[in-house]
C-alpha cells in the first residue's frame, strides 16, 4: 500500500488486491448510490458489485485509490487492466486490436463536502500517474449517452464532457451498449441496452519520476 497525505489533513491511500478488502463493501455501495442518479440510472444491487469488486480484489493490477479525513471517506477511485477483465468488458476489448496497452477507469466518485473543490483533478492525475508506473499507455473509460430532452434529466445537470475534454481525455466515435438494470420516467426498472461512448487518453509519456510525481499531485 502507498500512502500520501495531501492538504486539509486528508489521507490518500493506493491499494491493490487484498489491501482493498476493508473497502470494499462500502465502495460498492457508493457505486450504487452514484450510479442511480442521471445520467446512469442504474437500480444496482451488491450482488452485481460485489461480483466486480471481488475481480478487482483478486487481480494484482487493479487498484482502488480512497481519500479519508479523521476516518471519514471522502472519495473514491477504481481502476482494472481491460486486457485482464473477465466478460464484464469483453464486447470493448474485442473492439480495441491493442487492449493490452489500455486500463479501465471504473469511477472516480467523490462525497459532496469535497466536489468543486479541485479534488477530482488531482485523483485523476494520481491515477494516471499510477497506472503509468504500472507501463501502460492509454486510460479509457464509457460514458452512458443520453438524449438531452430525457424526461429524468435534472434541470441543472452539469454535462462533464468539456471537462474530461479539458483534462485532455478524447471522445471517440466508439459506441457500445451495455444492460443494466434502467430506471424510467415512470419510475420502473427494467433490463435496458444502455449506448456508451468510448473515452481514452494517451498517458505513454512519463514527466518525471513517478512517485516524485504521485507526491506533486498533493
Amino acid at each position: 500500500m502507498n500512502e500520501l497525505q495531501w492538504p486539509e489533513d486528508i489521507t490518500i491511500k493506493i491499494l491493490r488486491g487484498q489491501e482493498m478488502i476493508p473497502y470494499l463493501e462500502i465502495a460498492a455501495q457508493w457505486r450504487i448510490q452514484e450510479f442511480k442518479s442521471f445520467p446512469y440510472l442504474y437500480e444496482g444491487n451488491m450482488e452485481y458489485e460485489s461480483m466486480y469488486m471481488h475481480e478487482c480484489e483478486e487481480n494484482p493490477e487493479a487498484i482502488l485509490i480512497v481519500g479519508e479525513k479523521k476516518g471519514e471517506i471522502l472519495g473514491f477511485t477504481t481502476g482494472i487492466p481491460i486486457g485482464t477483465m473477465s466478460d464484464l468488458l469483453k464486447s470493448l476489448r474485442n473492439k480495441l486490436p491493442n487492449a493490452d496497452e489500455y486500463y479501465y477507469l471504473a469511477e472516480c466518485i467523490f462525497s459532496p463536502t469535497v466536489r468543486g473543490r479541485g479534488f477530482a483533478q488531482k485523483g485523476i492525475k494520481l491515477f494516471e500517474d499510477v497506472v503509468r508506473g504500472f507501463g501502460y499507455k492509454k486510460i479509457c473509460f464509457l460514458t452512458v449517452i443520453r438524449d438531452k430532452n430525457h424526461p429524468l434529466r435534472p434541470a441543472r445537470y452539469l454535462d462533464k464532457d468539456p471537462i474530461w475534454q479539458r483534462w485532455n481525455y478524447k471522445k471517440t466515435d466508439l459506441v457500445l451498449e451495455f444492460p443494466w438494470p434502467t430506471i424510467q420516467a415512470d419510475g420502473s426498472v427494467i433490463d435496458f441496452l444502455n449506448p456508451m461512448r468510448f473515452w481514452e487518453k494517451d498517458i505513454s509519456v512519463a514527466i518525471g519520476n513517478p512517485l516524485k510525481s504521485l507526491a506533486s499531485a498533493a
